[in-house]
């Protein structure tokens, strides 16, 4: 908001000039035009107004809300450099706005949040039209607004929208101040009086201006001249000229238009311009015979009826002509250099006029204002090879309009006019060529010439003083060439001069009379003629309905083949007496609703207004039926309103997630995992322990044998019931644990045996873990040792238990210690890096200062060692042995060869024996940790299944999950766990399911929803972050094993956390992705075990809202929600539909709906385009296909899934399944385009030769053994098997042609009441039993990579990104790059690995460009070897790291630091 005062403010009131002032003093009190020439300083005085009016906003502003300015300009380029200059001359608070910011789509929220920051807006005058139209803010929100180049509110320009529509309908003591600048307020060649008067009525204002004395000095006025020229040239045309007349031929007819240019360009410019516009002609002539050719070859319905032979022919002789042109010897510097005798006159007269500049060369800069873009194309060649004007540095600035038929009509971006503009502002140009597109708003203080190539004949007022006016240098020059041969131009040019002294005149005049504004907008509207919307305000009218349509329709789903817009069909309409006016009808989109396709406007005398009429008529029946919000916007998910609770709460998530308002989530939480209710403590059994026996049988590493081992041990639960029986593995890696847990009853303990148990508990753990665990803790289970009684029945072992807690003892108190059996026992050594060892044997002969070679550093003895690497300090007893041990083995998460142990020796004096047998601390014993975290989730899983969750009102009939334990323990389990086992194929068979069930909810409980609406709404249920919004609110993060288990971090679980301890105090880190993840890996395993109906029910539990269980229901809601219409007159194209699909419709208009596209704008009154059942079709396809994949045996791992998957479901695959059954050769549309992209795909398909070039002479198409006999293919199934994914080496399929393959899909899928099963049996019958030997290579070759594969992609199969195969392999030396071919505009992709290209591709578009080049790379990038680094931080780098370092750290032999110990245990 605005500051405080500054010096900046007052040097501003210094230096404004007198005449400046009195203006000013006028726009402070009513609406002023300030009519002054440029560079005298208008914008200076809106400055000064601005600031004006914000004191007064500040002064008068109490609660009231922020009133800003807003700066209009007409054009994009103006808008930043007016609001710098506003910036650099105020220290308010100044804000850009144009149409690339996308600000065309801002939300209210985001237009008040911008009100209420800024002092002053500036924008284009479209931007605020808009603003105005949707009710983001009314004109009593706005304190003043200022109209740059205010001439424009003329006719339907937007400056006049703004006046009369939003203006005029604001309350008279509410609207903003206004104030105008121009230089010229005149119009096309209406007199001086009309105009300005006709301005003044529309911005309801008066003009002033200054008297010229008062400008004196001031301003710098270029000084205005005529050069004369003597008439055209009459130099002969260039002899290309007549080249092409004499060898044209046939192709005479395409440069016959260049020919008549050429000669126009030799009278006016000169043989030498002449000849460059012909030259220009060839060339593009060329590249567009090329284009069409290309065309031609790729699109069927192009070559009907054309004559390809002479076709040739013509081609041929424009391309010998290009040839010629392309090898003169001048062609490469630009055409030979021309001379005065190549030149007409007129340039003649343009190039002395420059080349009087020489001398001024360092400090020169001027433009030349043409008319046409050719002319200034031309001119530009000219100047850069004319010999006298080396010292020029050229650059052009031209509209960006397509231009017309004549190829030098060239056209520029508004970013590249931004950029010229700046280059000459900083003098890297010193001569501008431009047309009308630099007349106003360049501000180049150094120009010093301005030249006016065409005649003043051809000039208004108007363009005359803009163009004039960007002459600003002190001693400048406004030049305009004239022919003295024809006097209308001499005249036409001091016409202008007196036009201008009266309309100076006129302003003076009205300036006596000193009335003020009468407003007469220039746009009448009656009141029928503008819809408003009550609740917002927000309106449409005749002037601004045509653009608010056409805004609609561009966001509707499309393809390349809808063009999406508005249809208008204007009829003339006669009476009795003739000819009376004209109605117009719009057709839109068949994606629109069906009741605003076919609009009719009103009766009007004129076309255009017939054109608005029927729009405005449509933008209001397109607000009736929703499709417009109340701001008159498209509608958008936040914008969408339903009673479906589903819905309701997708919209409120939209809201919150992303519309500007709401604060965005963090994407990483940490949560806590629950205790299982099993094992909670209950309050009342305080004194409840319950024992269970558990056995741990399983193989472990002895060298090079394997032997098996069978631990057995004892937990202590506290829970209201004892632990269930229960029998499961704990799979690590090829290897499985067999768990067994028996449960024997209470175990009827007092509170000392509860302490000691706790005791034994902390320290066997602390060992084990070489961590912190706490010595006291409210465990939530306890481990015990067993022994075995005579009955051999397993009790626990108290005297073990009782060991622990006598804590350490060290060992020289301890008389006879080491002369017993030490196998069992375990040390601690203090000074030995604090570490565990297991005892193999005690040197009774060898004392500390024996001689021993110890250490890498070859230490003499164990003393030297202790004092020379451990630095020891202590006195060492010379007279004890010396122990010879083994560091104690780290718990293992996986099984694994483990490198053997070094041996260490210790002295007895700094060790003592740890209280927990060695037994309980080695073998599977290491497996504890590991053990409980899976029996905690398994536990977890239990409750999952049958818990009813917080706050949900759960049926009976859904409150149990189908899903086995086994199965809800995988879901629960993330990668991060870094378990063997984790949810990601279940994830992946959930998500399809996820998507089916709620494209079905979305399909049946909107009908009126066009397939984008569904697409959003689906896309925003779909979201992580719903998804985990919904877990949330059920507590569903505390269920879930979200990281692996780290030796430091973790502890057995306990009944509450304590503070400070570790374990459940440090919180598990969960991204949305994995708790979204983790709820569609629930739903995949009910549907394992329950089929839909059981992932229906999972989705009900934990998701909520109003889905339904039994799809069933979803039909029976639809029932009255579609108009069935018998399809009879397509009576053979549903017989042929039915017999390929294998399928009779009960509806047989559902068929004839999934063959007809979008741009069937014929049937736009009749029914609906394929697009819903698309969306429907999609989803159920994707599911049964994900089902089908996920039942295959050996199993996939979810890469592999994820691959085969996306191939089975692809475009490029569906499109040759739906050609096989006819569905893209029998689809509606009216697009000559996608006609001949169907045929010239269905052409390769059918082609037996390209069948035989890819696939070696086999049955591509996985055709009937009949008709591949008939087309002389093999059969055999070897030669399918071998066929390969043949289809990826195609050019990319048409979209729509797959798209029927899915609607169709999606057909059936509702004819049959939602019936998934008939689905499968359409998709197994068409998609899977005839073409799933094409895929059996790729399986197999999966069954060949293992659990992990090998990433290898073979010949015709998945062609997966050569970027994923990179970043697999931290390959940083692959390129991708294109090229498009001018003529053809096809696009060439080139593949590079390490600076060699392995893949290049031709295609029509990049997308299938990149797919056919990846195959080619992939093959030749597996044959080498990446030797690029291996990424720092990545998951092999980390790994490496973290074994190094354990290695170091295992034995006596070390070379780590004695200061780098591990945790004490104490």
């Amino acid at each position: 908001m605005m500051g405080q005062s500054t010096d900046l403010d007052k040097r501003l009131s210094l230096v404004a000039r007198s005449y400046q002032l009195d203006l000013f003093a006028r726009a402070k009190n009513s609406n002023v035009i300030a009519v002054l020439e440029t560079g005298a300083g208008k914008t200076l005085i809106s400055v000064m107004l601005i600031k004006h009016m914000a004191e007064l906003e500040a002064a008068s502003k109490v609660d009231l809300k922020n009133r800003p300015s807003v700066f209009l300009v007409p054009m994009v380029p103006l808008v930043l450099q007016q609001e710098a200059y506003i910036r650099d001359n105020s220290n308010l608070n100044v804000k850009h706005y144009y149409g690339a910011m996308g600000v065309d789509d801002w939300s209210i929220g985001q237009w008040q949040q911008q009100l209420e920051e800024a002092d002053v807006m500036v924008m284009t005058a479209d931007i605020f039209k808009l603003m105005l139209q949707r009710a983001y803010v009314n004109m009593g929100q706005i304190c003043l607004v200022i109209f740059d180049e205010a001439h424009h509110a003329r006719k339907n320009h937007a400056y006049n929208q703004i006046m009369a529509i939003h203006y005029a309908a604001c309350p008279v003591a509410a609207r903003p101040k206004i104030f105008g600048m121009t230089a010229s307020p005149t119009f096309a060649k209406e007199s001086s009086r009309s105009s300005i008067a006709q301005l003044e009525g529309s911005l309801d204002s008066v003009a002033f201006t200054v008297p010229a004395e008062s400008l004196a000095g001031c301003v710098n006025r270029a000084t205005e001249e005529v050069v004369f020229y003597k008439g055209q040239s009459h130099a002969p045309p260039p002899a290309l000229y007549y080249l092409v007349q004499a060898v044209a031929g046939p192709a005479g007819d395409l440069l016959e238009k260049n020919l008549k240019n050429a000669l126009a360009f030799c009278d006016v410019l000169g043989p030498w311009c002449a000849e460059r516009a012909l030259e220009h002609a060839i060339i593009d002539a060329d590249e567009k015979l090329k284009k069409r050719a290309w065309h031609r070859r790729n699109n069927v319905h192009l070559r009907i009826g054309v004559d390809e032979a002479l076709q040739s022919e013509i081609a041929d002789t424009i391309s010998r002509l290009k040839n010629y042109v392309e090898t003169s010897a001048d062609w490469e510097a630009g055409g030979c250099f021309p001379t005065l005798d190549t030149v007409s006159p007129k340039v003649a007269a343009l190039l002395k006029t420059l080349e009087g500049y020489r001398e001024q060369a360092d400090t020169f800069c001027g433009i030349i204002f043409v008319e046409r873009r050719s002319t200034a194309t031309v001119l530009f060649q000219l100047i850069k090879k004319w010999a006298g004007l080396d010292f020029l540095r050229c650059e052009m600035i031209v509209g960006h309009g397509t231009g017309g038929h004549n190829p030098l009509d060239v056209n520029m971006s508004i970013l590249q006019q931004h950029k010229v503009v700046q280059g000459f502002r900083k003098g890297h140009f010193n001569l501008l060529l431009a047309t009308r597109v630099a007349e106003e708003g360049l501000d180049i203080k150094t120009c010093m010439l301005v030249i006016r190539f065409d005649s003043g004949q051809h000039l208004t007022l108007t363009n005359y003083i803009q163009s004039r006016g960007r002459a600003r240098h002190i001693a400048s020059r406004f030049v305009i060439l004239s022919d003295i041969l024809n006097p209308i131009e001499a005249v036409a040019g001091a016409a202008l001069q007196r036009e201008e002294q009266v309309m100076r005149h006129e302003l003076h005049a009205r300036e006596a009379d000193d009335d003020d504004a009468t407003f007469n907008p220039a746009i009448q509207s009656n009141s029928d003629e503008i819809y408003i919307v009550p609740s917002t305000q927000a309106s449409v009218n005749l002037h601004s309905a045509i653009s608010s349509l056409y805004h609609y329709c561009a966001v509707l789903p499309k393809d390349a083949y809808i063009d999406g817009n508005p249809v208008f069909q204007v009829q003339p309409v006669y009476s009795n007496e003739g000819f009376g006016g004209f109605i117009a009808t719009i057709t839109l989109p068949m994606n629109a609703p069906k009741q605003a396709r076919l609009v009719e406007g009103k009766f009007s005398d004129r076309k255009i207004m017939a054109k608005r009429w029927a729009a405005f008529e449509a933008v209001k029946r397109l607000h009736a039926l929703g499709e417009l919000d109340d701001h008159l916007r498209p509608i958008k998910i936040t914008m969408m309103t339903g009673d479906d609770d589903v819905i309701k709460e997708a919209i409120s998530q939209a809201k919150k997630a992303g519309c500007g308002g709401g604060k965005k989530e963090k994407a990483v939480e940490k949560f806590a995992m629950n205790i299982p209710s099993i094992l909670k403590r209950a309050e009342s059994e305080a004194d409840a322990a319950w024992l269970s026996i558990v056995s741990l049988r399983g193989t472990i590493e002895t060298g090079s044998s394997k032997l098996t081992e069978v631990l057995e041990f004892g937990i202590l639960t506290f829970g209201a019931e004892q632990l269930l029986a229960d029998a499961f593995e704990v799979p690590f890696g090829k290897e499985v644990l067999e768990v067994t847990i028996a449960p024997q009853g209470s175990a009827g303990l007092t509170s000392e045996q509860r302490r000691l148990v706790g005791r034994f508990h902390s320290t066997l753990f602390k060992a084990m873990l070489r961590s912190s665990v706490p010595d006291e803790g409210d465990w939530a289970l306890m481990i015990v040792p067993l022994k075995t009684n005579q009955g051999n029945a397993a009790t626990v072992d108290w005297e073990v238990i009782s060991l622990a807690s006598n804590g350490a003892l060290p060992v020289l108190d301890l008389p006879d210690f080491l002369g017993r059996d030490l196998k069992d026992f375990v040390l601690f050594d203090r000074i030995y890096y604090q570490r565990l060892y297991l005892i193999d044997e005690v040197l009774v002969d060898i004392t500390p200062s024996s001689s021993l070679d110890v250490g890498r550093a070859r230490f003499d003895n164990v003393a030297a060692f202790y004092e020379g690497r451990l630095k020891c300090t202590e006195p060492i007893i010379a007279d004890q042995a010396v122990i010879k041990a083994r560091t104690l083995p780290y718990i293992t998460q996986k099984v694994r060869e483990q490198a053997a142990m070094e041996t260490a020796f210790l002295i007895p004096q700094f060790c003592t024996v740890y209280p927990v047998p060695a037994r309980l601390l080695r073998g599977h014993a290491l497996h504890l940790p590991i053990f409980i975290q899976r029996l905690h989730v398994r536990l977890l899983a239990s409750d999952l299944k049958s818990c009813s969750f917080d706050g949900m009102s759960v049926d009976a009939d859904y409150r149990e999950l189908a899903a086995s334990i086994e199965d809800l323990q995988m879901a629960l389990t993330a990668p991060a766990a870094d378990a063997d086992v984790n949810y990601e194929r279940l994830e992946t068979f959930g998500d399809s399911f996820l998507k089916v069930h709620q494209t079905l909810h979305l399909f049946v409980t909107q009908p009126s929803w066009h397939e984008g609406h569904l697409s959003a709404m689906r896309n925003q249920l779909e979201r992580n972050s719903a998804l985990r919004d919904r877990a949330s609110k059920i507590g569903l993060e505390g269920f879930i094993l979200g990281t692996a288990l780290n030796r430091k971090d973790w502890i057995p679980p306990l009944q509450k956390p304590v503070s400070g301890e570790l374990g459940q105090e440090e919180r598990y880190a969960l991204s949305n992705k994995t708790v979204a993840d983790v709820v569609e890996a629930v739903i995949g395993a009910c549907v394992v075990a329950g089929g839909p109906q059981g992932g229906a029910k999972a989705v009900k539990k934990m998701l909520g809202g109003s889905y339904e269980i039994n799809w069933a229901d979803y039909a029976r809601l639809y029932e009255g929600k579609r108009t069935v219409k018998r399809a009879t007159q397509l009576a053979k194209t549903l017989a042929v539909v039915e017999r390929n699909m294998g399928y009779t419709f009960k509806d047989p208009s559902l068929a004839v709906e999934a063959l007809t596209h979008a741009s069937a704008l014929q049937l736009a009154g009749e029914g609906d385009c394929y697009q819903r059942l698309e969306f429907l079709g999609d989803a159920a396809l994707g599911f049964v296909v994900t089902r089908h994949l996920f039942l295959l045996r050996p199993s996939l791992n979810p890469s592999q899934l994820s691959r085969l998957r996306s191939e089975l479901v692809g475009n490029q695959f569906l499109a040759c399944v739906a050609w096989r059954l006819r569905l893209p050769q029998l689809m509606q549309h009216l697009d000559a385009g996608l006609a001949g992209a169907i045929a010239n795909y269905g052409a390769l398909l059918d082609n037996k030769d390209a069948h035989q070039e890819l696939n070696g002479d086999q049955d591509p198409m996985g055709l009937s053994n009949q008709h591949a006999q008939k087309a002389g293919l093999e059969t055999t199934p070897e030669a399918a098997a071998a066929s390969g994914l043949f289809w990826n080496r195609l050019e990319t399929a048409p979209k729509a042609a797959g798209d029927t393959y899915e609607a169709m899909t999606g057909a059936v899928f509702l004819d049959s009441g939602f019936d998934i099963e008939k689905v499968w049996e359409i998709v197994e019958a068409t998609l899977i039993r005839p073409w799933w030997n094409h895929f059996v290579p790729l399986v197999e070759s999966f069954a060949k990579e293992g659990v992990e594969g090998d990433g290898k992609t073979k010949t015709g199969t998945i062609a997966t990104t050569v970027e994923s195969w990179a970043a697999a392999r931290g390959c940083q030396e692959v390129d991708i790059s294109y090229v498009q071919d001018k003529a053809t505009l096809a696009f060439t992709c080139t593949i590079t690995f390490h600076g060699k290209v392995v893949g290049t591709a031709v295609a029509t578009n990049k997308k299938g460009g990149k797919r056919l080049a990846t195959i080619k790379a992939l093959i030749e990038m597996e044959k080498h070897t990446c030797d690029c680094s291996v990424p720092t931080g990545s998951k092999v780098a980390l790994d490496k790291q973290r074994h190094h370092e354990e290695d170091r750290g295992a034995g006596l032999l070390s070379t780590a630091p004695a200061t780098a110990p591990e945790a004490t245990v104490e």
